[in-house]
């Protein structure tokens, strides 16, 4: 089970609890002047994230997989390490209130890759952590 999962999920059920269960509505990038590169994009949307969910307890750090930072030690530029980063992409919903707990089994935040062997992690709407390959047994 991913601990930085649940955290996330109790720093946004915090956020919608103080927001009249209203999802954060983060945009990623400023739709005026120049078009952003995709690698921009990314920080910005992370940036946003970052900001959103700082007063409840989830730093930027939470957002980090240790695996993935890992790889990126290995493999990666210093430059890369020091880059905003979403390694848990989060689920879109619109500003109506309740609509991230509408369904208690959506997911809200899913890991980027998958580091632990059973495919990507994700974190429901309940707070449950599953793997994407136990969902998929759920389901059939």
């Amino acid at each position: 089970m991913c601990l930085k999962l649940k955290g996330l999920g109790a720093g946004t059920a915090a956020y919608l609890n103080d927001h009249n269960n209203c999802w954060p509505q983060i945009v990623g990038a400023n739709s005026v002047g120049p078009s952003p590169t995709e690698g921009q994009q990314e920080d910005t949307a992370a940036a946003q994230w970052i900001g959103a969910l700082s007063p409840y307890g989830i730093t930027e750090k939470t957002w980090r997989c240790p695996t993935i930072e890992g790889k990126i030690g290995v493999n990666g530029t210093p430059e890369a390490l020091k880059r905003k980063r979403l390694d848990y992409v989060p689920t879109q919903f619109d500003k109506e209130p309740g609509a991230a707990l509408q369904w208690s089994t959506h997911p809200w935040f899913i890991e980027r890759t998958p580091n632990h062997g059973l495919g990507p992690n994700l974190l429901q709407a309940s707070g449950r952590v599953v793997s994407m390959e136990e969902l998929l047994k759920e389901i059939r």
